[in-house]
């Protein structure tokens, strides 16, 4: 399944030479930071063009959006600006998982290093993927297009958004949350939220790694992502059912290059599968080695698939940092162990992300103390202590 992976400087074919890239996401920091590292450089689109993607990127350009993706016209006219650019490729990440007319326009006008429309459509539709699901024997939490009309005592389920990405769209039935013809109903399991980076050349795939995803506060119905730790020791079943998870789909769906898959293990040592991303996730940078995974996507992109040898296995960890009022960011000096970094001057909103936090430690319990000290002296550096109860 694996062959050797090109390494950077070897890349002439997918990538070409003297050619930025253009990156599209909602944050397009990390695949604009790994593009360098690869030597590799970049025009980005995404919605802060905050300070390390504007010293990492050749431009950066923000453009507006939400939760549900970028605001169409908006990027329209901002990917105006390089219809006589010389482009060696455009990579995207998430934000343009509902925006199917988009993807066909960046295909007719560029070469796009990532999954064609239909293909994403298929991903992210729940009335196409999950009956796909059934038909590989692939397991899932049991998911309606129509709220259920009546729910046993323990159950819980939740409403999710169509093609929106963060988890902040994610609400449970009755707790307030509006019912749209974008949105579908999928029962709650108990268990560990995991999720798979892998590389896909159309028939065979790479696992790049696991791991374990957060949220904010499910106990409150906040479901918005939270950040990520890397998984190395799980049972050789679960691996393998992931694998072979893995494969299925991207045999099923040709996919290529760069993906995510999410998973639910369940009480029972079960993997239900909950969504899969045909684009970069934010998780791919906690496995980011000397190698670039920008580089490799676009190769896997353009049929050359490689292995990919993990890091040392340090914990790698990263948490966003939400705002818990409204603020103008002060001038701050930025730990080296953050990323995303707005420039002063910006207005944040409560419950906007303000940046990430990064860590690495050998066990859970420093990767949990370091994120809350970090936190605490990043809320003390931007004058936001918490407010007394």
């Amino acid at each position: 399944m694996c062959r050797p992976l090109r390494l950077p400087g070897s890349s002439q074919h997918s990538m070409q030479p003297g050619k930025p890239c253009l990156i599209i996401a909602q944050s397009g920091r990390a695949l604009a930071a790994s593009a360098a590292l690869g030597g590799l450089r970049s025009h980005v689109l995404d919605r802060f063009a905050d300070q390390d993607t504007v010293a990492t990127a050749v431009s950066s350009l923000a453009v507006s959006g939400n939760e549900s993706g970028f605001h169409v016209g908006e990027l329209l006219e901002k990917l105006s600006f390089f219809l006589g650019t010389p482009l060696s490729g455009v990579i995207y990440g998430s934000g343009l998982e509902q925006q199917y007319d988009v993807l066909e326009y960046l295909d007719r006008h560029w070469t796009l290093l990532g999954n064609e429309a239909a293909v994403v459509r298929t991903c992210k539709e729940p009335s196409l993927f999950f009956p796909l699901l059934t038909r590989l024997g692939i397991p899932y939490p049991d998911t309606r297009l129509t709220a259920p009309s009546q729910t046993g005592g323990n159950e819980t389920w939740l409403m999710k958004q169509t093609g929106a990405s963060g988890g902040g769209h994610i609400h449970r039935i009755g707790a307030g949350a509006m019912t749209g013809r974008r949105h579908y109903f999928q029962k709650k399991l108990s268990g560990r939220t995991l999720s798979v980076v892998f590389l896909a050349d159309g028939s065979e795939a790479t696992l790049v790694g696991t791991n374990e995803l957060w949220t904010v506060a499910p106990e409150k119905s906040d479901f918005r992502y939270s950040g990520a730790v890397t998984v190395f020791k799980l049972p050789r079943s679960i691996t393998v059912m992931l694998e072979d998870t893995v494969r299925l789909l991207v045999r099923e769906l040709g996919l290529r290059g760069m993906c995510g898959l999410d998973v639910i293990l369940d009480d029972a040592g079960q993997c239900q599968v909950l969504e899969i991303n045909p684009r970069p996730t934010a998780t791919f940078e906690l496995h980011q080695t000397q190698h670039s995974l920008c580089q490799a996507h676009a190769q896997a992109c353009n049929g050359r698939l490689g292995s990919w040898s993990p890091a040392p296995e340090l914990l790698q960890a990263h948490q966003v940092l939400y705002a818990d009022r409204d603020f103008i960011l002060p001038e701050i000096s930025w730990p080296n162990w953050t990323s995303d970094r707005p420039y002063p001057g910006r207005y944040i909103h409560v419950h906007d992300p303000i940046c990430t936090v990064h860590v690495q430690a050998e066990c859970m319990d420093d990767v949990r103390t370091q994120l809350q000290q970090r936190s605490a002296t990043l809320m003390q550096l931007m004058g936001l202590q918490k407010l007394a109860a």
